[in-house]
This record gives C-alpha cells, sequence and structure tokens, in this order.
C-alpha cells in the first residue's frame, strides 16, 4: 500500500510519510504498547509514535525545501 499511496500524493505534489515503514521494527518489537486491543490498530502511543515520525518527515523536507535557491 505504500508504493501505491506514494504515488497518488507525489503526482499531487504532496509530501508522503510512510508511517508503517517509519514505524514498524518498533511496534513489532513491543505490541502490546503501540497497538489498541484489536492488535490491528495504534492506541495512544502508537498514533504519538507516529506524529513523531511525521514531525521528523516534515522537518527534514522543510529543512530541504528551505536550502533550495528560490
Amino acid at each position: 500500500m505504500g508504493s501505491a499511496a506514494r504515488s497518488v500524493v507525489e503526482k499531487r505534489g504532496v509530501a508522503f510519510v510512510d508511517s508503517a515503514k517509519a514505524t514498524g521494527d518498533t511496534i513489532r518489537h513491543a505490541p502490546d504498547r503501540y497497538l489498541s486491543g484489536d492488535r490491528f490498530h495504534p492506541n495512544d502511543e502508537g498514533y504519538m509514535l507516529w506524529a513523531k515520525a511525521s514531525l521528523a518527515s516534515t522537518r527534514e523536507l522543510a529543512l530541504s525545501r528551505a536550502a533550495r535557491p528560490p
């Protein structure tokens, strides 16, 4: 799904953050900490992990765009 979603958003000029790729190893190693009772959806800590991954990617993108000449 990541590659299909990436293709769609990049065609629209939008940045893509692959949350599963950025957080998958962490969640797999501590599912009780990051997943809800259904063992599929993130819980509050899992969503916080995704948010931090998104923030890091957004910061990296903003810095790379700021470094480009106008």
